[in-house]
Protein backbone atom coordinates (compact mmCIF):
# COMPACT_ATOMS: atom_id res chain seq x y z
CA UNK A 1 0.00 0.00 0.00
CA UNK A 2 2.95 2.77 1.10
CA UNK A 3 4.61 1.80 -2.20
CA UNK A 4 1.42 2.51 -4.10
CA UNK A 5 0.87 5.76 -2.70
CA UNK A 6 4.53 6.59 -3.57
CA UNK A 7 3.87 5.61 -6.94
CA UNK A 8 0.31 8.11 -7.01
CA UNK A 9 2.40 10.75 -5.96
CA UNK A 10 5.00 10.68 -8.17
CA UNK A 11 2.71 10.40 -10.93
CA UNK A 12 0.59 13.34 -9.43
CA UNK A 13 3.93 15.17 -9.78
CA UNK A 14 5.15 14.40 -13.03
CA UNK A 15 1.59 15.39 -13.89
CA UNK A 16 1.81 18.92 -12.44
CA UNK A 17 5.27 19.66 -14.12
CA UNK A 18 3.56 18.04 -17.48
CA UNK A 19 1.20 20.30 -16.78
CA UNK A 20 3.22 23.33 -16.13
CA UNK A 21 5.60 22.37 -19.22
CA UNK A 22 2.19 22.62 -21.64
CA UNK A 23 1.44 26.05 -20.07
CA UNK A 24 5.13 27.54 -20.45
CA UNK A 25 5.17 26.33 -23.97
CA UNK A 26 1.53 27.90 -24.64
CA UNK A 27 3.39 30.83 -23.26
CA UNK A 28 6.06 30.91 -25.56
CA UNK A 29 3.29 30.05 -28.24
CA UNK A 30 1.47 33.43 -27.28
CA UNK A 31 4.92 35.27 -27.45
CA UNK A 32 6.06 34.32 -30.43
CA UNK A 33 2.29 35.20 -32.01
CA UNK A 34 2.60 38.82 -30.52
CA UNK A 35 6.48 38.85 -31.57
CA UNK A 36 5.29 38.18 -35.25
CA UNK A 37 2.39 40.43 -35.34
CA UNK A 38 4.22 43.32 -33.99
CA UNK A 39 6.75 42.31 -36.79
CA UNK A 40 3.94 42.73 -39.75
CA UNK A 41 2.82 45.72 -38.33
CA UNK A 42 6.62 47.08 -38.62
CA UNK A 43 6.93 45.84 -41.51
CA UNK A 44 4.02 47.80 -43.06
CA UNK A 45 4.80 50.89 -41.55
CA UNK A 46 7.83 50.58 -43.22
CA UNK A 47 6.37 49.93 -46.66
CA UNK A 48 4.02 52.79 -45.94
CA UNK A 49 6.79 55.16 -44.92
CA UNK A 50 8.76 53.90 -48.47
CA UNK A 51 5.49 55.06 -50.50
CA UNK A 52 5.50 58.11 -48.48
CA UNK A 53 8.76 59.28 -49.63
CA UNK A 54 8.52 57.96 -52.89
CA UNK A 55 5.36 60.13 -53.20
CA UNK A 56 7.59 63.32 -51.77
CA UNK A 57 10.33 62.39 -54.14
CA UNK A 58 7.62 62.54 -57.12
CA UNK A 59 6.35 65.58 -55.66
CA UNK A 60 9.26 67.93 -55.37
CA UNK A 61 10.67 66.66 -59.33
CA UNK A 62 7.42 67.92 -60.24
CA UNK A 63 7.87 71.38 -58.44
CA UNK A 64 11.42 71.35 -60.07
CA UNK A 65 10.73 71.17 -63.65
Amino acid sequence: KHQGEEIALRVKEQSNATTQALSDSQEVSNLADQTLLSAQSTLQDAQQLSQLSDDLTKSMQFFKS
